[in-house]
């Protein structure tokens, strides 16, 4: 499995060895492969979080936008994509906790499921509005009788909700031949 060419422009990516500094400051050792592995994975399970339909049409309009301003000798509207900060920015950290939580074994099947690993994410957004930084991104909606809180947490990106969509979807089983020879250390 690879990513699509566009999916870069609706989902924050960085390479897996750019991550794996960013959330240990160093580079790889030996005994970093079930790691990078989960890296690879969380970048898969976002670029694969968004529909095909989606990222093609985003990249149909990015690149409709770039034909039509060259010729009149303007720059495209867009920002630019990175470079990111060195920090764990995107929430890896807890897509990785999700992704070895979805390997162990289950109650009544091979693995966990989805509403078991579902539950760290829970435990990680209570924590996180506790907090004072989580008061400070809490935010009201509504009017009337009918509310609801939007929280706009450090690990809960765009990119983070894109690999726990994906993880409902793909279970830890159908990584490749390598993943299953890491030893657990």
């Amino acid at each position: 499995m690879c990513a699509r060419e566009g999916d870069h422009l609706v989902t924050p990516f960085q390479c897996d060895l750019c991550v794996f500094c960013n959330l240990q400051g160093r580079n790889t050792g030996r005994h970093d492969d079930m790691v990078m592995a989960c890296i690879r994975q969380a970048n898969l399970d976002a670029c694969w979080g968004r529909e095909t339909a989606t990222v093609s049409s985003t990249l149909q309009a990015v690149q409709h936008t770039i034909q039509l301003l060259g010729p009149v000798g303007l720059q495209p509207p867009f920002p630019p994509l990175g470079p990111f900060p060195v920090a764990d920015t995107f929430g890896y950290s807890m897509a990785i906790a999700m992704l070895l939580k979805s390997r162990q074994p289950g109650r009544y099947a091979a693995h966990q499921q989805f509403k078991t690993v579902h539950k760290l994410r829970a435990g990680y957004s209570n924590v996180f509005m506790a907090l004072v930084l989580g008061q400070d991104s809490l935010r009201l909606m509504g009017g009337g009788t009918k509310q609801s809180n939007t929280y706009a947490t450090a690990r809960l990106t765009p990119f983070g909700l894109s690999v726990f969509r994906k993880v409902a979807y793909v279970i830890w089983a159908k990584l490749s031949s390598r993943i299953a020879r890491c030893h657990w250390n």
